[in-house]
């Protein structure tokens, strides 16, 4: 029992994110009143989501023989610890992801498809992680697992790194702390992530700061800024999970 726990990125994944949630609670960036409504969009967006990522994320490619790394002979990162083939991993994915978020927010479809619901809250904390529509769940738990069995060519247990390393970031750049501006240059700090969910404005800090310097939208920044839709709209449940444009006239 205690090896399935271990060897499980749904687990792992919660208990990182638990320490995130405690860092927030005691050193809070924002102190957000209680939202019980905004706890239950959570519960519905987050319970959807996982249920789906659990079905695709345990067979997804996993039985997949061929591999671009095998392929081209690079095999350098199987000698390595599956902590390392899962940061190998995650690193690759933050390239991937820098372009599929650049595409979520320029394309209409994409953006009212899979990322919209992201956006659409006023709450920058932890949990807004997982504040996502059931597709971008989904589209999440296919790239993670396409870099892992299909590009890395890793096993299991190694494809299990990579997607804890993957999701406790995502939670990491989410969380509702102060941090240092010199650590902004090695990692994305969650008040560089808030900037990225700018009020109308969503042109910067798409991924891990060497992208965004590389491609020109770096903002290592503690700018106050006011995030999400209107509440009004945040709380169109039912055409956000249907994908219509809430901002749209």
């Amino acid at each position: 029992m205690f090896n399935q726990l271990i060897n499980s990125p749904i687990w792992l994944t919660a208990f990182g994110a638990i320490i995130l949630l405690l860092l927030e609670r005691l050193f809070p960036l924002i102190k957000y009143e209680i939202d019980h409504k905004w706890t239950i969009r959570l519960f519905i967006y987050a319970s959807t989501g996982i249920a789906i990522t659990t079905i695709i994320g345990d067979h997804l490619f996993n039985q997949n023989k061929f591999s671009l790394f095998k392929y081209l002979n690079i095999n350098f990162l199987y000698h390595l610890p599956p902590i390392l083939q899962g940061l190998a991993g995650y690193f690759i994915i933050t390239f991937i992801v820098y372009w599929w978020y650049r595409f979520r927010h320029y394309s209409n479809f994409l953006w009212t498809t899979f990322h919209q619901v992201h956006h659409s809250t006023y709450r920058i904390q932890a949990l807004t992680a997982i504040y996502s529509h059931p597709f971008d769940f989904a589209a999440t738990a296919v790239i993670v697992n396409f870099i892992s069995y299909i590009v890395l060519g890793v096993d299991t247990r190694s494809a299990v790194f990579v997607s804890v390393i993957t999701n406790f970031f995502d939670f990491w750049e989410h969380t509702n702390i102060r941090t240092p501006k010199w650590l902004g240059y090695i990692i994305v700090r969650p008040e560089m992530h808030r900037i990225h969910h700018e009020k109308e404005v969503h042109n910067n800090n798409y991924s891990i700061p060497i992208w965004d310097m590389l491609f020109g939208t770096y903002e290592n920044s503690g700018r106050n800024v006011e995030c999400g839709f209107e509440i009004n709209k945040e709380r169109q449940i039912i055409k956000l999970l249907t994908c219509h444009n809430v901002n749209k006239n």
